[in-house]
C-alpha cells in the first residue's frame, strides 16, 4: 500500500528485465517487524516479479528462514541452518528449472557482524573462464550433471535415497552451482560423470 516502496519495485523490475542482474532494496522496514510479518512482507514483495516459490514441496513456509538452527555437520543439515559460511552458489540449483529471480531479505544483521552477502555476475565468471581454461572447459559443463537435494527440502526426509536433479552447470541463462550439492550426488553409488566432466567442474 506504499506508493513510494511500489515505485521503487517498479524500478527494480524494469532494471532485472534490462541488462542489471540485482538491485537493493533498502529502507523496507522488515527489521522492525515480527519474523511472521518480516516473512509475509517479503512474500507479497516477491510477488511484484512473478509467483513465490516454496524451497521444497513439503515447506511450511515460502520465506526460507536463515538462522543458526542445527550445527555444522548434523546429517541432512543444509549450510542456511549453521553459522557456517555459505560458499558461492546459486540457489534452488537442485530445482530442474530455477526460479528467474532471487530475493535475499535482511531482517536482522548477524550478531558478530558476519552475513556479509557477496554477487558475481555470472557474465564475468564465464569469460574469466573461458580465458583460463578454455572453451574445451565450458563446453564440458554445458553437458548434464547431478546434483544432489539436501535432505532438508525433499519429499520425505527420513527416505535414504538420494534424490539427485541433472541439469547443465552452465545454460542458457547462466551459472547452476553448489559445490556440496554436485560433491554429494558424485558420492552417490551408480551416479557417474565422464573424466573431462570431472576436469572441467
Amino acid at each position: 500500500s506504499d506508493p513510494e516502496l511500489v515505485g521503487h519495485l517498479s524500478e527494480g523490475r524494469e532494471k532485472l528485465d534490462g541488462e542489471l542482474g540485482y538491485f537493493v532494496l533498502k529502507r523496507t522496514g522488515v527489521d522492525r517487524l515480527s519474523l511472521p510479518l518480516a516473512q509475509l512482507t517479503a512474500v507479497v514483495v516477491s510477488a511484484f516479479y512473478g509467483r513465490p516459490t516454496k524451497p521444497s514441496p513439503r515447506s511450511p513456509v515460502t520465506a526460507w528462514p536463515i538462522d543458526c538452527t542445527e550445527e555444522i555437520g548434523t546429517p541432512g543439515v543444509t549450510f542456511s541452518q549453521t553459522n557456517a559460511e555459505a560458499t558461492m552458489h546459486t540457489d534452488t540449483q537442485y530445482f530442474p528449472e530455477p526460479e528467474p529471480y532471487f530475493g535475499l531479505f535482511c531482517i536482522k544483521p548477524a550478531n558478530d557482524g558476519g552475513g556479509i552477502s557477496q554477487i558475481i555476475d555470472s557474465r564475468i565468471v564465464l569469460n574469466d573462464m573461458a580465458e583460463v581454461d578454455g572453451e574445451d572447459a565450458i563446453a564440458e559443463l554445458a553437458k548434464l550433471f547431478p546434483f544432489q537435494v539436501p535432505a532438508i527440502f525433499t519429499e520425505d526426509p527420513f527416505d535414504q535415497t538420494p534424490e539427485i536433479t541433472w541439469a547443465p552447470i552452465i545454460g542458457v541463462d547462466g551459472i547452476r552451482y553448489r559445490k556440496d550439492t554436485l560433491t554429494n550426488a558424485l558420492g552417490t553409488e551408480g551416479v557417474r560423470i565422464s573424466d573431462t566432466q570431472l576436469r572441467a567442474l
